[in-house]
């Protein structure tokens, strides 16, 4: 489960695909759909560096700072190490809080767009491996 102070990556680490590209070595394809995946698993390795840098950016910025001064993160943690001096008795003040609303939102969009974009990276790989067979001559 994630929670509103988490932020999980999704960096596509394929070396190997920019350096193909780079080198030249794309024309040597014969398939013009093999050569348009390589190039779209380039701008989705891309993509996912910008998406998790906005992920941590929201973390960073604006949820974290936002549990500090409104929460009593011990309360809501589970980490047992933590101590509770002045725990929350009263949460009526965040159901009217805008402010955690939005945050909740952000969140909720964020990773509405990880996921998303996992989906697509999941079938960009399987079309990929189809294509690359069928160069090879594999099926």
């Amino acid at each position: 489960m994630v929670l509103l102070g988490d932020a999980r990556s999704i960096l596509i680490s394929i070396p190997n695909v920019s350096d193909f590209i780079n080198s030249g070595y794309i024309s040597k394809i014969k398939s013009s759909s093999l050569k348009d995946l390589f190039l779209v698993m380039e701008k989705l390795r891309t993509f996912s560096s910008t998406l998790d840098q906005y992920a941590n950016n929201q973390l960073n910025s604006h949820i974290t700072p936002y549990f500090i001064e409104q929460m009593n993160i011990a309360q809501f943690s589970s980490n047992k190490r933590m101590i509770t001096l002045n725990p929350i008795q009263d949460f009526s003040s965040f159901v009217n809080d805008r402010k955690l609303e939005n945050l909740l939102n952000m969140k909720i969009d964020t990773d509405t767009s990880k996921l998303d974009f996992s989906k697509t990276l999941s079938k960009v790989l399987d079309l990929l491996e189809i294509e690359i067979k069928k160069e090879l001559n594999l099926i």
